[in-house]
């Protein structure tokens, strides 16, 4: 699988889930995801925060708390995940995240440059001083 393809995949899961999914509801929306896959793919969206597990007493199911899904829990987007989907999901996030990574690599150009700017600035002053006091004032 490509990264794309499964960034898809969890955009569609979590455009999919809402208040009141239950595992089985994600299961039959998306045959063609293998049960692991699947599995693999809520755990995901749990671990980056985006959806909660819920068992039927109402409490919420840590990440690690589990070994496999049972049929009734739910699965719900909570307010990262709500706002993960305003903003374009995955996809887009990995857009972002790569023009992020691009103006990062510019800011440190920048600040290269007007590093070695500075240091060419102040060895000039020196320099002129230097040509000042011991040149210029002699004569």
């Amino acid at each position: 699988m490509t990264a794309l393809v499964l960034t898809k995949e969890l955009d569609e899961v979590l455009y999919f889930t809402s208040q009141n999914t239950t595992w089985q509801d994600v299961r039959n929306k998306f045959p063609t995801i293998p049960k692991e896959q699947m599995r693999t793919l809520v755990r995901k969206l749990q671990r980056d925060n985006l959806v909660d597990v819920i068992r039927k007493d109402k409490k919420v199911v840590a990440y690690d708390d589990y070994a496999g899904f049972v049929n009734e829990w739910l699965i719900r987007r909570n307010f990262d995940g709500e706002l993960l989907v305003a903003n374009g999901g995955y996809t887009n996030k990995e857009i972002i995240d790569v023009k992020n990574e691009k103006r990062k690599d510019h800011r440190e150009l920048h600040l290269l440059f007007g590093t070695w700017f500075v240091a060419f600035g102040a060895v000039s002053l020196v320099v002129w001083e230097m040509i000042k006091t011991f040149c210029l004032e002699n004569h």
